[in-house]
């Protein structure tokens, strides 16, 4: 991919002047922690940089890149030395390769997104600063797998329940030592983001967002929750912070979402849903809803647009390409047409009529997204094979 094309494509972009070129910004700026303590520029990197350690690699070590006391490569190349070979695969590798416009591993799934103009992951990272004090101005924690749910699409890294049900332990690689270390970084942020299991079932959650209201009050807290827990620690958190809140809302057929949301009850998520509503209402926040496209419930995307301009708030579609029974992606070619086809026509009915409203309607830009780019590039992949 070459820097025109790069340029060309964040063209609507908030990218800081100057950095247009870089087809990746989440090195310098995010470092995102999953829940079996492995950190990484984004959840795509998830196991191919780093592992949190309170005693032996620190978020400090993790984000200068200094190799933990306990460092040792097991690599093909046993002769190169200790500090090397971590360098090789902590965050300097990424932004070393992307600084030359090189998409290492995973790197590649947002060039090919990019090549065929559909929003990447790394787009994600345009409106995050490259703060120029050396610290990152975005973080993404998942504290842990603990969750009221177990979701077809979902794995036990990220659900608590499905995790018992596989024999697996909760997990839970942060401690207040982790909370302590948050400290240094939390004045420096632009915003901070809890991901699953269910954020709202976690005291550290809490602990942190508490820790957020004494060091950095006016910080953007993004929470993407179930919708289903709502009790006092949640309303005060809301209170006392600036939260950014998204809801899963994956069907708005009752009996469909609880066979997606296993354990879930469709009443009782729209009941919180005006609650989040009024919430962001109330305090110039933004509620968005996000939803996973999928085999079992493609046929209503069009209608979570109808739902968002109804509620005047935001969506998201994510893109579900596991497990492979779920995924729209990996159908045969006669029905990525024929879902292509349909939605395609559903998504052309929903033009906004004013021009000026139409080119400002995100939600309608994220549903046309999900169609004529995702879809449609599947369809097309799907007959060169």
């Amino acid at each position: 991919m070459d820097v025109e094309k790069v340029s060309v494509f964040r063209t609507n972009s908030k990218v800081a002047v100057g950095e247009t070129s870089l087809p990746c910004k989440a090195p310098w700026n995010n470092m995102y922690f999953n829940t079996c303590g492995d950190a990484a520029p984004c959840w795509k990197l998830i196991g191919h940089t780093a592992k949190y350690d309170k005693k032996l690699n620190t978020i400090n070590n993790i984000w200068k890149d200094k190799e933990p006391s306990n460092w040792r490569w097991n690599g093909p190349d046993p002769d190169s030395s200790v500090h090397e070979s971590w360098k090789d695969h902590g965050f300097q590798k990424y932004r070393d390769a992307l600084s030359n416009n090189k998409f290492l591993g995973r790197c590649q799934e947002c060039k090919n997104d990019m090549d065929h103009d559909v929003w990447s992951l790394a787009t994600a990272y345009d409106n995050f600063p490259r703060n120029k004090n050396g610290y990152p101005s975005l973080l993404e924690i998942e504290v842990s797998n603990k969750c009221n749910l177990e979701c077809i699409m979902c794995e036990p890294n990220l659900s608590s329940g499905l995790a018992k049900k596989a024999g697996l332990p909760l997990l839970k690689p942060y401690d207040d030592e982790f909370r302590q270390e948050l400290k240094e970084y939390i004045p420096h942020l632009t915003e901070i983001r809890f991901n699953g299991g269910e954020p709202f079932l976690h005291k550290m959650v809490y602990d942190i967002c508490d820790d957020i209201t004494e060091l950095n009050p006016n910080l953007t807290i993004g929470i993407a929750t179930n919708g289903h827990v709502m009790n006092k620690n949640v309303k005060r958190l809301l209170a006392n912070n600036n939260v950014k809140p998204q809801i899963s809302i994956d069907s708005l057929i009752p009996e469909r979402y609880s066979k997606i949301r296993v354990n879930g009850d469709l009443p009782k998520l729209l009941k919180n849903f005006e609650v989040f509503k009024k919430y962001a209402n109330d305090n110039n926040s933004f509620l968005v809803v996000v939803v996973n496209p999928m085999r079992n419930n493609w046929e209503e995307m069009p209608s979570f647009l109808d739902f968002v301009r109804e509620h005047k708030v935001g969506l998201w579609y994510n893109s579900i390409l596991y497990p492979e029974h779920l995924t729209i992606k990996g159908l045969p070619t006669k029905e990525l047409e024929f879902i292509y086809e349909q939605l395609s026509y559903e998504t052309s009915l929903r033009v906004h009529p004013d021009p000026i409203v139409a080119k400002r309607d995100g939600s309608f830009h994220a549903l046309h997204n999900l169609v004529e780019n995702k879809i449609k590039t599947w369809w097309e992949e799907s007959r060169n094979v």
